[in-house]
Formats: C-alpha cells, sequence, structure tokens
C-alpha cells in the first residue's frame, strides 16, 4: 500500500492533540456547578461529530437545565479554561510529522472543530508548517460522519482515496473516513471507549508508523 500513498490527513482532537479528555472534564465541572452529574462517556462520545449533531445530544444530557443554550447562559459567569496546547500534544507528533514531511507526503488537518481552535492549536503546537491544507466542518453543510470534509481536502491535495491514508480517533471520524473511501488509521488510547471497529489498523504509539510497512 505504501508505494501508492501520497497524502495522509489527520483529524486534530485526540489525534495530534489529546485535548477530549480536558474537554469533557470542563463541561462536567460546569455541569456539577448546577448539580447536574454527566457521564464522563456520553460526553466524550460526542468527539469528532459534526456540531450540529452534537448540541442535539448535549440538548438531551442537559434538557434538567434547560438545554445547550441555557447551560451556556448559567455557567457564563465561570473562569473560562483554556486548552493547554503546548503541554498535550499526542507523544511523538513531530516525529511522525517529520518522517512523513521527508518522505514527500501531504498533508491536511481536517477538523470538526472551529477555524479558530484550530489554527491555535497548530501554532501553539509548532506543527502548522508541516501541513499544506488546513479545513474545518464548520464551513461544509454537513459534517462528519458524512465524507465531505474529506472529500473536499483530497480534492485539494489533488489525490484519490486510494492514495491517501487517515488518523482518526473517533467513531465519528473513522466512519468518515472510510465513507470517503480511504484506509484509516485510528488511534487508540485506552481511556476512551471508543468503537473503533470500523478503521483498518489501530495503533497507540506513533512509533509504529515511522519507518514502518504503512507509511
Amino acid at each position: 500500500m505504501s508505494n501508492k500513498i501520497k497524502a495522509v490527513l489527520f483529524d486534530l482532537d485526540g489525534v495530534l492533540f489529546d485535548t477530549e479528555y480536558i474537554s469533557a472534564v470542563n463541561v462536567i465541572k460546569k455541569a456539577e456547578t448546577l448539580g447536574l452529574h454527566l457521564d464522563f462517556n456520553a460526553v466524550v462520545n460526542t468527539a469528532g461529530m459534526a456540531h450540529d449533531q452534537a448540541r442535539l445530544i448535549f440538548d438531551d444530557l442537559l434538557k434538567e437545565v434547560g438545554g445547550h443554550d441555557e447551560f451556556e447562559r448559567k455557567t457564563a459567569h465561570l473562569p473560562k479554561e483554556e486548552m493547554p496546547f503546548r503541554d498535550i500534544k499526542i507523544p511523538y507528533v513531530d516525529e511522525l510529522l517529520s518522517y512523513l514531511k521527508s518522505k514527500g507526503y501531504k498533508m491536511a488537518v481536517c477538523s470538526s472543530s472551529p477555524m479558530d481552535y484550530i489554527s491555535r492549536a497548530l501554532q501553539e503546537g509548532k506543527i502548522e508548517d508541516y501541513f499544506d491544507y488546513v479545513i474545518t466542518g464548520y464551513d461544509l453543510p454537513v459534517g462528519k460522519p458524512d465524507p465531505a470534509i474529506y472529500l473536499k481536502a483530497m480534492k485539494e491535495l489533488e489525490v484519490t482515496p486510494e492514495e491517501a491514508v487517515i488518523i482518526e480517533d473517533a467513531y465519528y471520524g473513522i466512519e468518515s473516513g472510510k465513507r470517503a473511501g480511504c484506509f484509516v488509521i485510528a488511534r487508540h488510547d485506552p481511556k476512551y471507549s471508543y468503537d473503533q471497529s470500523r478503521a483498518d489498523m489501530l495503533v497507540e504509539d506513533y512509533r509504529d508508523l515511522i519507518n514502518g510497512d504503512i507509511l
């Protein structure tokens, strides 16, 4: 497979930065100030989901306090938690990106998060120069698990699905990559309970992708 691969497309949260745990804990802590106890897995399993769909799930999770918008209004006075991107890069991300760059692969970030968040993450993580293209799901009419974000990125990079590998972590991103027709590698982290059964390959350590048989 490695002989025909020309591009590697990355999700951001949980793939380049270990943000999902912090995001889920922050929501749970905010909910506790309102007397609401949320299940960690119920919150974190929205990872990678299209923002409109995630909002519907949060409306249900937060229905006791009036839904998502009312929750945000009632907790607006709480201190804002900035994501410490410099400190939570996934281990060996720099080494993997450097390796892929040296091999001549085109690279893209394809994330459901807002563009200002993506840009700050890449800049603070000092990895923005590795990527040829960056896209947010907010710029598309449909989000993951629809394949639109990956199809758009491949079009911009001028590669076919057979020429691209996608690195994801959560169910919705993996499904998006599979629907796009690509080989999908899922980063596995035992602290999450994501359904990764649709992935073509699981990897816990990015060093396994360096000088390996896949890339």
